[in-house]
């Protein structure tokens, strides 16, 4: 995936975890969130999910691990 796409993944993804978990989201920086996302994009092993069905623990999770 190239630059520009994966960016707009993150981007498309951090919008959509603020407005599902608007009270939890901002526990947690948003960078580990993008680090997190970026992660997952580049190694889809990590998880059973992608990036646009990632839920937010998972992706505290993989913040913490990553």
């Amino acid at each position: 995936m190239d630059a520009t796409r994966k960016q707009a993944v993150i981007d498309r993804n951090v919008d959509r975890l603020r407005r599902e978990y608007p009270d939890d989201f901002d526990e947690m920086p948003e960078w580990y969130l993008r680090d997190a996302l970026d992660t997952l994009i580049d190694n889809p092993e990590v998880a059973d999910t992608d990036a646009d069905h990632a839920l937010l623990p998972l992706l505290w999770q993989l913040a913490c691990l990553y």
